[in-house]
């Protein structure tokens, strides 16, 4: 291992701990509310409905996704 890498690693787990830790079950439900959303829009509308629901991110003019 190249001098340094494991500082490295170190100082990242540490950053990972002190600031993304805490958050980890709010982040999580976010992503499970965002995923179930996605579904929903998925069902009701079908591809078309999900991928407007992007906005304003992202904008779906068929036949193209603009990001």
């Amino acid at each position: 291992m190249p001098a340094g890498v494991g500082d490295r690693c170190a100082v990242l787990r540490a950053y990972h701990e002190a600031v993304l830790t805490p958050y980890e079950e709010q982040m999580r439900a976010r992503v499970d509310a965002e995923r179930s959303a996605g579904c929903r829009a998925l069902m009701d509308g079908g591809v078309e409905g999900m991928l407007a629901g992007l906005s304003p991110m992202m904008r779906w003019r068929r036949p193209v996704l603009h990001v």
